[in-house]
């Protein structure tokens, strides 16, 4: 029987139970310090794979707290976590409240979903209650007073959930900024706070599950929700793996930062980086391995276990786990949610149906979701991982990855050295990592981000967002209305078709921070200037003057906030293509490669 140690990563968490040391409640509660295959009949694994919360009224309670809980809390070792603002830390969360105990008047009881808690105080008590969703805060405010806080959408809605309906949310606490984000019933709701000085000296760590709102003297009852997504990281960009099936609701507000090194030389400002405007796509060129032995797994959840020499292990139905230890390895998960762990050697790893979980290891591994939702990891190692079905979540890590998304709305993460990331289809994110990596967007509305290194980002169909990041990038849109930001360094804009921007405002590209200082570039040069003629012919700038009706010109024009860079290429005095470019710096032709 699968516990909650075969779906969620429990590996960073204790949790407080609502028994005593001697299996009754009169005692103080108990914490369970290792929750590797733990189950009980309040922390259990739900036939749906639901994470499963329950408490009563009666429970035991931890040290002075008035309620009982059974709730995750952040650990280090065997201690409770303790990190700093300056490091700062990101939890998420896919859930369901089930069930709540009632006050003895009838009426329901608030329950608290996720914390973040200092030493004593809470900066974070996330609550349901009643359907509201909100959050309190201690020491929060100019007057070091305990408030309240609602999230809203921009129009000022605030988030009513019913028993029983699924929602998500994200506690992000950075430096001087907390930002907790609910979504639900398809809308994001969000509140950005600033942080008070009195909890940038606090020691701090994450709690999530269940922790009742009354007692056994309030009322009576049981408390019960249901996580399908846990995950939490102190990592900019990372611990958003919680939010199953939604994209972390950054929105064209989220303008992260990396925190690593940049990789790579500075470049010439003036001279952006030579890059082919149809990228290599790499094959799946590896040789599956000859094996040596073989072991076969039952209809039930099994554990198998290679040697040193080549071997194939296949799980078949029910929940396994396979170890392929040394040697070039083929583990194949079949049927249930399944954990393959390649370990050492050049394996080849298949997740086979439903959600699984693969670990490339060591050496140059091939690694296939297949079917389902599936998390991939690489390891160390140049590996070659492809997602298939589903909305999957696929992380080279070290190495020189190639990693493809397949089909559904993945996540793609490229971790360190010059990796290549394909979304496929679906809507995708996709983040580079370290290294010079090539980056394709595909079908769907994209989100792509190139980090550290000198990346290549295309955005492929559809309304895309592109982000560069530090150093020198090329940013191809694509076809569709796509957002590009360069950000650091000498960035090249580059298109190759009239079709990849519209000469109307509705359609049209825009270039969201085009800096001369950084030595940016808007490269043309691959677009045919004038089609009443053969061969390719190079575009004429003419600044702000209007069209003279003759093939080739490229002009700007200044609106408020912006410019429209537009070309004509028939000679008829209307723009055949334009593009927008945020900022009201006066354009010349050394912003063009023409």
């Amino acid at each position: 029987m699968a516990t909650n140690s075969d779906n969620f990563d429990l590996t960073g968490w204790k949790m407080n139970i609502p028994v005593d040391h001697n299996g009754g409640t009169s005692g103080r509660a108990k914490t369970v310090v290792d929750l590797t295959g733990y189950e009980e009949d309040f922390f259990y694994d739900a036939d749906d794979g639901a994470m499963v919360f329950r408490a009563s009224v009666d429970g035991a309670r931890t040290g002075n707290a008035r309620y009982a809980r059974t709730e995750l809390r952040e650990k280090d070792g065997s201690e409770s976590a303790a990190w700093r603002l300056d490091e700062g830390g990101t939890l998420t969360a896919t859930l369901r409240v089930d069930e709540v105990p009632k006050y003895n008047d009838g009426t329901d009881g608030r329950i608290v979903i996720g914390q973040l808690r200092g030493t004593v105080d809470e900066l974070v008590r996330l609550y349901w209650n009643d359907g509201r969703i909100y959050f309190m805060s201690e020491h929060s405010g100019p007057d070091d007073k305990v408030l309240t806080y609602v999230p809203t959408t921009d129009s000022g809605e605030e988030p009513h959930v019913e028993l029983g309906e699924t929602f998500s949310y994200k506690i992000e606490a950075r430096d001087e900024t907390l930002t907790i984000v609910i979504y639900a019933n398809g809308k994001v709701y969000e509140s950005v706070t600033e942080i008070q000085s009195h909890w940038h000296h606090e020691d701090l760590n994450f709690k999530a599950g269940l922790y009742l709102g009354l007692n056994d003297s309030q009322g009576s009852g049981t408390g019960q929700v249901s996580f399908y997504g846990l995950d939490y990281s102190h990592t900019i960009g990372e611990g958003l793996d919680g939010l199953v099936g939604l994209d972390d609701g950054s929105g064209d507000n989220t303008d992260e930062e990396t925190d690593g090194e940049t990789d790579g030389d500075e470049g010439d400002p003036d001279t952006p980086p030579d890059t082919p405007i149809d990228p290599d796509i790499p094959v799946d060129d590896g040789e599956v391995p000859e094996v040596t032995a073989e072991q076969i797994g039952t209809g039930g959840s099994d554990k198998l276990y290679g040697t040193a020499s080549n071997d194939l292990l296949s799980g078949l139905d029910g929940h396994d786990k396979l170890y392929g230890r040394e040697g070039d390895d083929i583990l194949k998960g079949g049927e249930g949610k399944d954990r393959l762990y390649g370990e050492a050697g050049d394996d080849y790893l298949f997740g086979g149906e439903d959600r699984d979980k693969i670990y490339g290891g060591e050496g140059e591994d091939h690694l296939y979701g297949g079917g389902d939702t599936d998390k991939i990891y690489g390891g160390e190692g140049d590996d070659y991982i492809e997602g298939g079905d589903g909305k999957d979540q696929l992380r080279g890590e070290d190495g020189e990855d190639t990693i493809f998304g397949g089909e559904g709305d993945d996540k793609l993460y490229g971790g360190d050295d010059n990796d290549f990331l394909s979304g496929d289809g679906g809507e995708d994110r996709i983040d580079a990592g370290a290294g010079d990596d090539v980056v394709l967007g595909g079908d769907g509305e994209d989100d792509l981000r190139g980090r550290q290194g000198n990346d290549t980002l295309y955005g492929g169909n559809d309304d895309d967002r592109l982000m560069g990041y530090e150093n020198d990038d090329v940013l191809y849109g694509g076809e569709g209305s796509d957002l590009l930001y360069g950000n650091d360094g000498a960035d090249r804009f580059a298109y190759t078709a009239l079709s990849e921007s519209t000469a109307h405002a509705s359609g049209r590209d825009m270039i969201a921070d085009f800096d001369q200082g950084e030595g940016d570039k808007i490269d043309l040069s691959a677009i045919d200037a004038n089609s009443n003629l053969s061969g390719h012919q190079d575009f004429d700038f003419i600044g702000q003057a209007a069209f003279s009706k003759t093939e080739g010109e490229l002009r700007y024009g200044m609106m408020s906030g912006y410019q429209v860079v537009e070309v004509d290429v028939d000679g008829d005095g209307a723009a055949d293509f334009s593009i927008e470019v945020k900022g009201s710096m006066a354009l010349s032709d050394d912003d063009f490669i023409l």
